[in-house]
């Protein structure tokens, strides 16, 4: 990504305070828990959709626009090669089940509950890449 600050220089841009404070807690835990608010089919369990990529909530109370600034750096860390979003592989001993029971899922799974879909959890984590434990040391 180029800065936007400039014609051309091929530097990367600045990361933005979201940015960094996730890069920071990944540089203390080297993962962090993710995942993925889903509408499924009953009928077809193999057909999904993806209502909201990457969720990463703070707390039970986390708020909309809370989940829209961290998931939009979490996507610019992946698209920047800094981190990885895997929702193949939850963290073991994370509770999912809290983010489930958090006001913003709650809200999702009432609002999107219909008869031909069923709203769905999908644990996921984020790791931090070698590329940004180098932004890390290099204080990017």
């Amino acid at each position: 990504m180029p800065c936007p600050n400039c014609g051309g220089c091929g530097k990367p841009a600045p990361l933005t305070d979201p940015e960094r404070q996730l890069l920071d807690l990944l540089a203390q835990n080297a993962f962090l828990p993710v995942a993925r608010f889903l509408l499924r089919s009953p009928e077809n369990p193999e057909l999904s959709f993806v209502m909201s990529a990457p969720v990463y909530l703070t707390g039970p109370e986390t708020t909309q626009e809370e989940l829209r600034t961290a998931g939009t750096a979490l996507l610019q860390l992946q698209r920047r090669g800094f981190l990885t979003l895997d929702y193949g592989v939850p963290l073991s001993g994370f509770d999912y089940a809290a983010w489930e029971r958090s006001t913003l899922y709650r809200q999702f799974a009432q609002s999107a509950a219909t008869p031909g879909a069923e709203p769905q959890l999908e644990p996921g984590s984020a790791a931090l890449t070698l590329q940004g434990q180098e932004a890390i040391d290099e204080g990017e």
